[in-house]
């Protein structure tokens, strides 16, 4: 069981040194998680990085905006669980066209590091 332990850890780094997994656990304990958050490179690359036609638009805010929508529906959720969804409002552009979009997304919380719990928030369709 102990060698399953570090191979799980390892890929899971592997995975954000590769770049597929994104670690914005700084900027999660400022929103007051007390876990490990990663992002998904596709949730990264299409939301949280905005269009550059967009620019009063930051990846910073709309980071910290993904994290404090996730933090609101933990918290007025009774019974989590390990999966969860919850929405976030993205200004998005497309073809110069503006639009305000809900995006539905999902956070899996699962051990990691040394068996410390990370949370894992994505798109709908990954995972």
């Amino acid at each position: 069981m102990q060698d399953f332990q570090r191979i799980r850890s390892y890929a899971k780094a592997q995975i954000i040194d590769n770049g597929v997994l994104i670690d914005v656990t700084p900027v999660a304990k400022e929103v007051g998680f007390r876990y490990p958050v990663v992002i998904t490179r596709n949730l990264w690359e299409c939301y949280i990085e905005p269009s550059p036609q967009l620019t009063y638009e930051n990846t910073s805010s709309r980071l910290r905006d993904t994290l404090t929508n996730l933090a609101a529906t933990i918290e007025s959720t009774k019974n989590p669980g390990d999966c969860l969804w919850f929405t976030v409002s993205f200004e998005m552009c497309f073809d110069g066209k503006r639009s305000t979009e809900l995006i539905k997304l999902k956070s899996i919380i699962k051990p990691g590091y040394n068996s410390t719990k990370v949370i894992t928030v994505m798109l709908p369709d990954e995972g």
